[in-house]
């Protein structure tokens, strides 16, 4: 599971989103029917979806995240559990003395934006990965996650690059046509958008919490 698309940012005059109408949840056997149409010009990324989530989801070998606008399916992202090996040179570019291989990471599996809506409203893929990097932030204090990481497609690679994203590789080591590409977690200075992406996560949350709470106590 290794290709991740992206809204394409090139398209000009989009609106913006209205954050108040963006809902990101799990995918639900309910779903069946609301995920048939995505399209997102993608057939790799649309017949995964279509066919494979729910069931990788029953397994509990991915899980799969819509973002829902309005009502409406306008994207979704596959999160995976994984452990990062990386040679002993890697860990000294990324500035790490540990002398453990395996690094926990939380791994963006498939990401896509349905194109339709993406051609009006940009910000799909962006809030999708804000998502993705406030679940690896939480891991990270629950069980332990060091990287939120991707395999990113060449036509993608700017995107993530405005996101701040870092190199497994440095830029001139190789220059892989489909490069790795990580968060950590513990980074000295983070994503400038980390730190309000956290946050209004932390406040979604929460009034979620409050929604689904019990009712009345009665007497």
């Amino acid at each position: 599971m290794e290709h991740v698309v992206s809204e394409n940012a090139a398209r000009p005059e989009r609106q913006e989103l209205d954050l108040e109408l963006l809902q990101i949840r799990g995918l639900e056997e309910a779903d069946r029917e609301t995920i048939t149409d995505f399209q997102s010009g993608d057939d790799s990324i649309d017949a995964y979806l279509k066919t494979q989530a729910l069931e990788q989801q029953r397994e509990r070998f991915a899980m799969t995240h819509l973002a829902m606008y309005g009502g409406e399916l306008v994207g979704y992202i596959t999160l995976v559990a994984q452990s990062v090996r990386l040679k002993p040179h890697q860990r000294a570019a990324l500035g790490w003395e540990t002398p453990y291989p395996e690094v926990p990471a939380l791994f963006i599996a498939r990401l896509g934006a349905d194109e339709s809506f993406a051609s009006e409203y940009r910000g799909v893929g962006t809030e999708l990965v804000h998502f993705a990097y406030r679940k690896a932030h939480k891991l990270s204090l629950e069980a332990g996650c060091r990287l939120l990481v991707l395999q990113s497609e060449p036509d993608a690679i700017g995107f993530y690059d405005k996101l701040e994203f870092n190199y497994v590789f440095h830029k001139e080591e190789g220059k892989a046509e489909r490069p790795w590409m990580y968060l950590d977690m513990l980074a000295p200075e983070p994503p400038r958008w980390a730190s309000a992406s956290r946050r209004d996560g932390e406040a979604t949350e929460a009034r979620r919490d409050d929604d689904e709470g019990e009712g009345p106590a009665s007497e």
